[in-house]
């Protein structure tokens, strides 16, 4: 099995449940894991990595005109490339087109192994480009099962982007979405799939149960915590109708408000800069928390936390309001409600799945402060909203759980209960 960047724990929680139930499923078969950044995913997750070849082909030197030529071309037209040999493999033949290098050691690779699940979220989103497909591409030329599990699709707008998620979905062995708005912009974009399952978010699958708190992470009793994530927006600011500056202001205005209710605001952050990542949430809680008038009131968390820990640190507290979506089904799951702030349809589609539609806020709520009043009315019956979400929380697990059975029954009936299978997750919360 395998994700991409376990720096963003969204991707290292959605992988750990996943490879639980699939353990369940197949306790016989050998995993192998793939990521991007595979010291740091391995050391995050507990779990060997290797890894992922396909990394290096746009990372190549761009120096030079030439070498920013071919950086272009790669970018602009190599997924069609491969696209073009999967739905059209004689007459590639024929023309004697050939794949770089780097394909064919993946496709070699990807040979050895039984089926491949690439794991979601939301991998296969426009903003992020058509090179989001080139793993299912390669799979697909290895003529190996590739299932899609637990993933956010669309919006499918750009035509080249629309075209290769038709030549994928088509061809996998199952689409399991995690939220029904994915389903909606499929339909929309009559886009063609061979097996398509309403799931979850593979991440409802981690069971609290097994980590339990330890004594030296537990936080001093008897404190009013509420735990917050705040990112950097970009790259979907592109299409919201609220900049970086007007998002910091807001989340500013809620933090002073919260703190002058009594609050002790805790900083955590599911995305830091680990091994290279590009992103780092705790840069961006450090400036928030230095421009509050009382700053003391606010802690921002620093160490390189894992998925579970994280988790600790969230079941500590009384809510909490997350800009990352894993932020919030992690608090969940491990037993603290939350309040998702949407920047594109997953967080909104999940939490209407989970019929808490309530509890999905948008950036305009944010920022007009209707947010800060559907919040605090929720402080005022905390207890109400946790059994409202833990009921939640077990359906989504139940439903995630259904969905991966019934996607993977057709491996069953081919016998992998020993076979060997390759995850590889693309994932950018």
């Amino acid at each position: 099995m395998g994700n991409h960047a376990c720096a963003n724990r969204g991707d290292c929680a959605i992988s750990r449940g996943l490879y639980q139930s699939l353990q369940q499923l197949f306790p016989s078969a050998h995993f192998s894991w793939i990521s991007r950044f595979p010291v740091s995913s391995a050391y995050l997750s507990g779990q060997p990595y290797q890894q992922d070849r396909l990394t290096g082909l746009y990372q190549q030197p761009k120096a030079g005109l030439s070498g920013r030529l071919k950086a272009f071309l790669k970018a602009r037209y190599l997924s069609r490339y491969l696209a073009f040999h999967v739905e059209h493999p004689a007459l590639a033949l024929w023309l004697r087109l050939p794949l770089p290098e780097l394909m064919h050691q993946e496709i070699a690779f990807v040979r050895q192994f039984d089926l491949v699940i690439q794991v979601g979220g939301s991998n296969f989103v426009d903003l992020y480009g058509a090179s989001q497909f080139d793993y299912a591409l390669c799979t697909l030329l290895a003529k190996r099962p590739l299932y899609l599990l637990g993933h956010s699709v669309g919006p499918f707008n750009n035509a080249t982007f629309r075209h290769i998620a038709a030549v994928v979905f088509a061809r996998a062995e199952a689409l399991m979405l995690r939220e029904p708005i994915s389903a909606d912009l499929l339909a929309q974009a009559t886009i063609p799939m061979k097996q398509l399952l309403m799931g979850a978010d593979t991440a409802w699958l981690v069971e609290p149960s097994v980590w339990p708190v330890p004594a030296n992470w537990q936080l001093p009793a008897g404190g009013r915590r509420i735990a917050l994530t705040i990112r950097t927006l970009y790259p979907f600011d592109k299409k919201l109708n609220c900049s970086q500056a007007q998002f910091e202001q807001a989340m500013l205005k809620l933090m002073e408000q919260l703190i002058d209710a009594g609050y002790q605001l805790l900083l955590l952050s599911t995305c830091t800069g680990i091994d290279g990542y590009k992103n780092d949430d705790r840069m961006l809680a450090l400036k928030l928390k230095q421009q509050l008038s009382r700053p003391e009131a606010a802690q921002v968390e620093m160490r390189e936390l894992n998925d579970i820990e994280l988790g600790w640190l969230f079941s500590q507290c009384q809510l909490t309001i997350g800009t990352r979506l894993h932020s919030a089904i992690i608090s969940m799951n491990f037993g603290t409600p939350a309040f998702a702030i949407n920047y594109e349809h997953k967080s909104a589609g999940i939490f209407t799945q989970m019929q808490l539609p309530q509890q999905a806020l948008s950036l305009q709520q944010l920022c007009n402060g209707e947010a800060a009043q559907q919040i605090f009315a929720a402080l005022d019956d905390l207890p109400a909203l946790k059994v409202r979400s833990d009921a939640a929380v077990q359906q989504e697990k139940q439903r995630a759980a259904t969905a991966i059975r019934l996607a993977c029954g057709t491996a069953s009936a081919n016998s992998v209960d020993s076979a060997d299978l390759v995850n590889s997750a693309e994932t950018v919360q």
